[in-house]
């Protein structure tokens, strides 16, 4: 259990690294939690960090004659307002957590489409396979991410935001696969829209 200091605290997932695999010829977003007291928060701040963000990804070219790597036993779908989603890229983090025994883990999955659409997904109170709803107090370092990265558009779903709802349920973790399902509703601060994102499922190797 979280002690009461740091259920006082929000989360806020900040991309500071960019990679641009050329092999696949996707764009891998690596992210990272920055944990900061509530009465610090400028989510319209963060936002227009993480629009500039995204505007370079657009600026950055790289020519790759490689055939696309994703493995066919790994996979991330859903469906984006009733539309089929399918990555072509996926990345699998699961690493100690800065709260033992908890682990930080991150599931990632882009689309080869004229958006590239990408789901981010980011559990860092994660132990075992279960259930893990937003909001949870039990999990107040859960968040989910929409972005049509073409198009420097983004959704997120987080504690921050009392719109927004999403869980992800791990169904079976084994020393090299990790499987689960996933929902969520997330927010455009830009412009107030919203996502819904339904019937995820994942089935990814580590």
């Amino acid at each position: 259990m979280f002690s009461k200091k740091f259920k006082l605290i929000k989360y806020t997932n900040l991309i500071n690294n960019i990679i641009f695999c050329k092999d696949t010829r996707h764009f891998v977003i690596k992210s990272r939690l920055s944990l900061e007291p509530k009465n610090k928060l400028n989510m319209k701040h963060l936002q227009k960090i993480t629009q500039i963000i995204i505007t370079l990804l657009i600026l950055i070219s790289c020519n790759s004659n490689s055939d696309d790597s994703s493995g066919g036993s790994d996979f991330i779908t859903a469906k984006i307002d009733g539309v089929d989603f399918s990555s072509s890229f996926n990345e699998l983090i699961l690493t100690n957590s800065f709260e033992p025994p908890y682990k930080l883990l991150e599931i990632r999955g882009t689309s080869n489409n004229e958006a590239q659409d990408f789901i981010l997904i980011t559990v860092a109170s994660y132990l075992e396979p279960g259930v893990y709803n937003l909001p949870d107090e039990n999990h107040p370092l859960l968040g989910f991410q929409f972005a049509q990265l073409n198009f420097e558009d983004i959704w997120t779903a987080s504690a921050n935001f009392n719109s927004t709802t999403g869980k992800v349920t791990i169904t079976q973790e084994s020393d090299t696969q990790i499987k689960g399902t996933f929902s969520f509703n997330a927010l455009n601060t830009t412009n107030n829209s919203i996502k819904h994102i339904t019937e995820g499922k994942f089935n990814l190797n580590k």
